[in-house]
């Protein structure tokens, strides 16, 4: 009986304190878990100068060349979205020990300034180009928001190495496979 009540009280525990927790690490992965994107007030950028597209194009770019739909896998949930690819730079690179992989699904305000994370998935690699792949709720996503998929590469200490320059939005289709180009 004691068992029992042990066992509620943990589920209770786990299921009122998931929410709160951010993070979440299955094996070298680390999923950062987003809080509802409604209720969430942009992140204020960096000092440092953020590229933006020219005017008047004033959203991320998505041509035929950056994403193709594919199939979904079996697995995925209804209403979920598939994005698989390769973080490449301009050569293939060989990382320093201990070198990190950073994809994300960022919210974009209209003037492109301010951003708030959706999703962001970390992992260890040794060069470049590397694979990824997210899978995330479409349902969680704002009709009216802009959303692009972001890659950087950091080194052991947590030093930029690589990020991508331009804003890739992401894929309105259910599975889609994109690469990412990533430069110093």
């Amino acid at each position: 009986m004691v068992n029992v009540m042990k066992v509620q009280i943990a589920l209770f525990a786990a299921l009122f304190t998931g929410a709160a927790v951010a993070q979440t690490t299955i094996g070298n992965v680390t999923i950062t878990r987003p809080s509802d994107v409604r209720n969430v007030a942009p992140a204020r950028t960096p000092a440092a100068p953020v590229r933006t597209p020219a005017a008047p194009a004033r959203t991320p770019s998505t041509g035929a060349a950056q994403a193709t739909a594919m199939t979904a896998p079996s697995d995925l949930p209804s209403g979920w979205r598939h994005l698989q690819g390769r973080v490449v730079a301009p050569s293939d690179v060989r990382l320093p020990a201990g070198s990190r992989v950073q994809v994300s699904i960022e919210e974009l305000a209209p003037n492109l300034a301010h951003r708030s994370t959706y999703l962001k998935v970390s992992f260890p690699a040794t060069r470049l180009s590397t694979p990824y792949s997210l899978q995330y709720s479409a349902h969680r996503l704002n009709p009216g928001s802009i959303y692009a998929v972001r890659a950087k590469v950091f080194d052991r200490q947590g030093q930029l190495l690589y990020s991508n320059k331009t804003l890739h939005r992401a894929p309105a289709l259910r599975a889609a496979k994109m690469n990412i180009n990533v430069s110093r």
